[in-house]
């Protein structure tokens, strides 16, 4: 059996203590700190393990979005309560009452007074989102002539997904983080949800007509997000459906009560009459509505009437979301064309780039179609390009009102960048647009195709306002002539962003554009020569831009933003060069250098954004020359070309390699730095975390087990697996160590040699690998398993134990005196390098020095069952040791032989 390879403890064992303390507590404070700084470097670093890919979205296409999730004390008072709306749940009449709250319910009413002072402004939901979208609560099926109803029974979410009957297809991917302002059990999201993520504790189930559940209130400051897939709403697409209404669609969204008058399926038929598909029938109806009654939330109806559509249709001239949803779902269903009423939010105002701020005024009714092939698709019948009289004074007075939905939105395909064609895509409500003007900063630039889209040129403005003008569509909707509408965008990243709807009373806010100008020379700027210097914006030309020289008109740029520049013959002067269009100017400066002297080197440096550079992390590239930043350089990495610098500066990725060289190049300049040891640095990081880990299965192995427990036998026996382990693979990776110095040097001899000591070298390598890969490794291997084997022995028996008596564990005053006695025994003994010397062979040096073996076995074996086990010291045992010391410290006789090997 392989010898115990552990460093005895000598009399300097409290000093050695204190400092390996130190230094495990300073090695495991390092592991923490490597591991701190290696966490961004694991694949989906940040990510709360979900097993998320890149998007989000799970391996198996559902999606848990990782979303932090924080939930606020539930203060003391509560949202209204059904009892407290009489049993009507989210119905926006009596709800609008009460500061336009929506709650949990399975009954609304339609319609009823809904006075002005109930809109205030009260925030109910704080929502993060790349594109506007109406904040859906859920939808009724059932149509009774003065209420809708829905089904009671929900679904959990995870267990089904979102259950709905005739389930939408998937469109835009969109994901929305919201705030609970108000407590609710609603979870608002963007049509159609298809899965959440919020607080462990909540369950989400899903209604069964794709409504989103808490199976408890959330508190005020609940934060949950939403993965919804918006649903295609191009023309093209819904006119082209085809196929029969599934059966569970069909029937229930299709019935209406059987005293429904006739009148209104004849006014229907005469509305609809030549359109040809069932998208063409509900736009007709929409338009008829929009076009035929007039906004006003002071509009109500008798309490006698029996069918609030029926009356709306005919007998009313204004009204508000309620009534123009319900009137446009029972005019569908009155063609067979399934249809449903749907309850939740307006967008909102918009804060910020992505953020909207939902308001108790901004409670909404809308309708869900569906078509075979897609599913539903919301449509919005009221008409909210003008506020009614009565609002007038009160939008004109209060900047914060908005108590219509919105009506337009705009969406551009790309950063709006000045002198750069961008598309603009206008949607009125949930659908394009065509025949809508649009106008940069005032001016007109084009008309909306049938797609609702528009392409122009971005004016050289460092403001971008665009306007909407109505007035020439045919069937223009709002106020008897149509009507202009006035956005500003916030374009700032070059992807398609969706600007937030205005109201047709909101002010156009002024966002500034992409202005910074950069300069490009073709060569260098030689004495007597000519150069062709390009102006851009973000990579797009400046086109016809004024320039001038040193405050003198030069010239005006070309279509591709160039123009040439003779350079004068005396090298050293320095041009200031101006280009201007309209509010876009640009300058910089160029200094004319001798055709004959070199070019000034750039200077470039490289700073890690992180204390060590390792690969695939971010730095900055600086580019300098004489200690002035160069603005324009190319900058490649290892060959790769990552940009340019502004301002002298650059944000890069450090490749996945060993080193990076970093170069710079203008004109004919160019300057490099190279960054090393990358590789070199990540295993730093790697060993300091090892040390830590390690440094804490140390900490903790030193920990006595606790009295009392029948699970003492076991936890005493993983101490003791932590304690040799630990020693045994630092023992190895020692003499690992000592084996690659030896051949190290070796092989340096080798070659310093050369090919003559070939053999000789050879045969010292082969006996070197022979002596410690072999006989010292195989061995420390052996006694590992064999250690292992013992621990878990030990343990099975101690599991064994069927009395449940308690283990009393170690003895502590046998364990002082087990070691105490060690102590003295390495005291007499005293042999040469106690601490890189097992106990078995300071054992043989004191037998080998003439001290009494009995003795010294008796306390060797009991250190040695103390240290690694696997025998607790009893009673007998200590006084077998301390009987033993005396019997040691007697003075030996004379050595009959030396150590033994």
């Amino acid at each position: 059996m392989a010898e115990d390879s552990s460093p005895p403890e000598g009399t300097s064992g409290a000093v050695g203590r204190d400092i390996g303390q130190i230094l495990l507590v300073i090695a495991i404070v390092a592991g923490l700190l490597a591991s701190a700084a290696l966490l961004p470097l694991l694949p989906g670093a940040g990510l709360p393990g979900l097993g998320l890919g890149s998007d989000g979205v799970g391996a198996n296409g559902s999606a848990i979005l990782p979303t932090p999730v924080t939930t606020a004390s539930r203060p003391a008072t509560t949202p209204p309560t059904d009892s407290a709306t009489n049993g009507r749940g989210p119905g926006l009449s009596t709800n609008m009452a009460a500061g336009g709250w929506i709650g949990p319910g399975s009954e609304t009413g339609v319609g009823g007074p809904a006075p002005i002072d109930a809109l205030d402004s009260s925030l109910i939901l704080t929502v993060e989102s790349e594109r506007a979208a109406y904040w859906r609560a859920d939808a009724f099926r059932s149509y009774t002539g003065r209420t809708w109803e829905k089904p009671t029974e929900t679904t959990a979410l995870a267990d089904a997904g979102v259950t709905d009957a005739g389930r939408t297809v998937d469109g835009d991917r969109l994901i929305q983080t919201v705030r609970l302002e108000r407590p609710n059990r609603v979870l608002f999201a963007a049509w159609q949800p298809e899965s959440v993520t919020g607080p462990d504790s909540v369950q989400v189930r899903s209604t069964a007509t794709g409504g989103l559940l808490a199976d408890q209130t959330l508190s005020a400051g609940t934060t949950y997000s939403v993965l919804s897939y918006r649903p295609p709403t191009s023309p093209e697409r819904l006119r082209a459906v085809a196929g029969p209404v599934p059966a569970d669609v069909n029937e229930p969204y299709t019935a209406l009560p059987e005293e429904t008058p006739a009148r209104l399926t004849e006014r229907v038929d005469d509305i609809v009459a030549g359109a040809d598909t069932d998208y063409d029938k509900a736009t007709a109806i929409e338009a008829w509505l929009e076009s035929s009654k007039t906004y006003s939330l002071t509009a109500s109806h008798p309490k006698s009437v029996e069918h609030v559509a029926d009356h709306f249709v005919f007998e009313m001239e204004r009204g508000y979301c309620e009534y123009f949803a319900s009137a446009m779902a029972v005019m569908l269903r009155t063609q067979d064309i399934p249809a449903r009423y749907v309850v939740g939010y307006a967008t909102g105002e918009q804060v910020g780039e992505d953020g909207y701020q939902v308001r108790g005024y901004n409670a909404h009714a809308w309708v869900e179609v569906y078509f075979p092939e897609v599913g539903w698709v919301p449509f919005d019948p009221t008409p909210a390009a003008h506020l009614g009289p009565e609002l007038q004074e009160r939008a004109q007075n209060d900047t914060t009102y908005q108590a219509l939905p919105d009506l337009y939105t705009v969406e551009l395909n790309r950063t709006a960048v000045p002198g750069a064609p961008v598309t603009v895509t206008v949607r009125q409500g949930f659908r394009t647009a065509n025949g809508v003007g649009v106008r940069f900063n005032g001016r007109t630039v084009g008309t909306t195709d049938a797609s609702g889209n528009v392409t122009a040129v971005v004016p050289y403005s460092r403001n971008l306002s665009i306007s909407l003008d109505t007035r020439n569509r045919s069937g223009a909707v709002g106020g008897p002539s149509g009507s202009a509408v006035e956005f500003n965008p916030s374009m700032t990243a070059p992807t398609a962003r969706q600007l937030a709807p205005q109201p047709q009373a909101t002010q156009a806010w002024n966002v500034t554009v992409p202005a910074n100008v950069t300069f490009e020379l073709d060569g260098p700027p030689l004495a007597g020569t000519t150069v062709v210097v390009t102006a851009a914006i973000e990579g797009h030309p400046m086109r016809q831009a004024l320039v001038r020289t040193n405050g003198s008109v030069y010239g005006r740029t070309n279509a591709t933003g160039a123009i040439e520049l003779s350079l004068p013959d005396d090298p050293g002067r320095a041009i200031d060069l101006e280009v201007r269009r309209n509010e876009i100017v640009g300058r910089t400066t160029i200094t004319v250098r001798s055709a004959t002297a070199a070019a000034p080197p750039l200077e470039v440096a490289v700073e890690s954004a992180w204390p060590l550079a390792l690969p695939g992390t971010p730095a900055t590239v600086a580019v300098s020359t004489n200690g002035s930043p160069v603005d324009g350089a190319v900058v490649t990495i290892d060959n790769r070309t990552v940009g340019r610098t502004t301002n002298g500066t650059l944000q890069a990725t450090l490749p996945l390699a060993g080193q990076a060289t970093v170069t710079a190049r203008l004109d004919d300049s160019t300057g490099s730095d190279t960054v090393t040891g990358l590789y070199r640095n990540l295993g730093m990081l790697a060993l300091l975390l090892g040390i830590g880990v390690v440094g804490a299965g140390l900490l903790w192995s030193r920990m006595d087990p606790t009295t009392g427990g029948p699970t003492t036998g076991l936890l005493a026996a993983l101490i003791g697996l932590i304690r040799a382990g630990t020693n045994k693979l630092v023992v190895g990776a020692l003499r690992l160590w000592t084996l690659w110095s030896r051949l190290r040097a070796e092989l340096t001899a080798l070659l310093d040699e050369g090919v003559a000591g070939l053999r000789d070298r050879l045969d010292t390598i082969t006996g070197a690998v022979r002596r410690l890969s072999v006989a010292s490794l195989i061995a420390w291997l052996s006694g590992v398993l064999a250690w292992i084997r013992s621990l878990l022995d030990r343990s099975a028996a101690t599991s064994a134990d069927e009395t449940g008596a308690a283990s009393t564990g170690p003895d502590r005053a046998s364990r002082g005196a087990i070691r105490d006695a060690w102590a003295r025994l390495l005291t007499q003994v005293q042999p040469p390098n106690p601490h890189h010397r097992t106990p078995g062979e300071i054992a043989r040096y004191a037998v080998a020095t003439g001290h009494d073996e009995t003795a010294v076995m008796t306390v060797t074996n009991a250190y040695r069952d103390l240290v690694y086990g696997p025998h607790d010291p009893s009673s007998g045992v200590r006084e077998s040791v301390e009987g033993a010391i005396e019997d040691v410290a007697t003075p030996p006789s004379e050595p009959t032989g030396g150590e033994e090997d």
